[in-house]
């Protein structure tokens, strides 16, 4: 009788920053009892493999940092059941995170950050009790991302790390957020900076004796006062510096949207700025773009809209066109885009010239910046946005454009 083969021995592949484009033959190396599967940091394209599914023993997948897209298995989690670490970061992975990852109930780190998901976070992340670490920041790819209200995550007994930045998430801070996480774990962070939350961060919150609580860029009206009280919270720079170092009050800002030091202090904003931890300030100029938006119009979430057939108006005196403009087809654009216009920074938007003005590109206020630079004597521009959280790796693109 023959004894197991070395295949079928092999317990742990590790292939990473290997240049694999495909994971075709991996079944000709691993047999079914494998446990881990390492292939980060490779070119791997095409959609989720379906060779990983009949690993059906896998504790830990690693596929981040890869060129895969298109949605998740909806059977991930039922196949997967023995998974304690799933990592899928920075692909192109698109619409919801299944359902199926309840089945999933030993997972204790799941990472599905920087891809392009979509629809609302599923209710079964939260019946995951094992999970140390979960981020699902940065959908934004496409359109907004993760939407939907924040729920209160309230079964996540063993949770430390929770990143949800960077999304559509709307609606109030639960008062039972995090009811059953670790109270004393001095490591514990939550970040859900970047999202449309709105209301007061509730008392509740203060159980917490050390934490970092990430909430810039958002629509936050209060903060509980007991929470600024919390010395232990940012590893004393809440103790230092009260409210301020959980976010700068209206009418004030920051780089970081809250106080980090003495050195870097909440600073007065004489444009504006009219939400609590807002990581830049609405100059006089820059004002204009409320002006011009407020002549188009925009909907309830602050999104505004700009023609396709020309660029908005800057001034009083353009008052005329608005009507125009109202009748013009438009494409969603960002603030960057906006600006540029505004101040005649390049030529009349058209998405066939202009590649980073696409249809469905929300306009996200206080949420990114534009940085221009010129580059050469054609008037050619180099264009760096970048989202502007307190993340000190922001994703950055570059794009080009030729002015006028």
């Amino acid at each position: 009788m023959e004894g197991p083969s070395a295949r079928d021995k092999m317990q742990h592949l590790r292939l990473n920053d290997c240049g694999l484009t495909s994971l075709d033959g991996v079944k000709n190396a691993a047999g079914i009892n494998l446990k881990s599967l390492d292939v980060r940091g490779n070119a791997i394209q095409g959609s989720f493999p379906t060779e990983v599914m009949s690993y059906k023993r896998l504790r830990s997948l690693d596929l981040s940092y890869n060129l895969m897209q298109g949605p998740l298995p909806t059977d991930l989690g039922t196949n997967l059941f023995r998974l304690r670490t799933l990592l899928l970061a920075d692909n192109f992975f698109t619409e919801a995170i299944p359902s199926s990852i309840a089945n999933a109930t030993k997972l204790q780190i799941l990472d599905i950050s920087d891809n392009a998901l979509s629809s609302t976070l599923p209710s079964e992340l939260g019946r995951l009790k094992r999970l140390t670490l979960l981020t699902v920041r940065n959908q934004r790819l496409v359109d907004e991302g993760i939407t939907g209200p924040l729920f209160d995550f309230g079964e996540l007994n063993r949770i430390e790390h929770l990143d949800l930045s960077g999304n559509g998430l709307s609606g109030t801070v639960p008062e039972s957020f995090l009811a059953s996480a670790k109270t004393k774990s001095p490591f514990m962070s939550i970040d859900v900076s970047g999202n449309r939350l709105v209301g007061t961060m509730p008392q509740s919150l203060s159980r917490f004796q050390m934490l970092r609580l990430y909430l810039i860029d958002n629509m936050i009206d209060d903060i509980a006062p007991e929470l600024c009280g919390k010395s232990g919270w940012f590893f004393g720079e809440v103790r230092q510096f009260g409210c301020d170092a959980i976010l700068c009050p209206r009418g004030t800002y920051n780089r970081w949207g809250r106080q980090i030091s003495e050195a870097f202090p909440c600073l007065p904003c004489p444009g504006g700025a009219p939400n609590l931890g807002s990581t830049v300030c609405v100059t006089e100029d820059e004002g204009m773009i409320d002006d011009a938006l407020d002549a188009i119009g925009r909907d309830s979430n602050g999104r505004g809209e700009i023609p396709t057939n020309g660029s908005l108006p800057s001034n009083d005196e353009d008052e005329a066109r608005k009507q125009d403009i109202l009748e013009a087809t438009v494409v969603h654009v960002t603030v960057g885009d906006l600006y540029d216009v505004l101040h005649d920074r390049i030529s009349p938007l058209d998405p066939q010239e202009t590649p980073f003005v696409r249809e469905g590109h929300s306009w996200q206020p206080d949420n990114s910046y534009l940085h221009i630079q010129r580059t050469s004597e054609e008037s050619e521009f180099d264009y760096s946005f970048a989202e502007n959280t307190h993340h000190a790796g922001a994703s950055r693109r570059n794009l080009r454009s030729r002015g006028h």
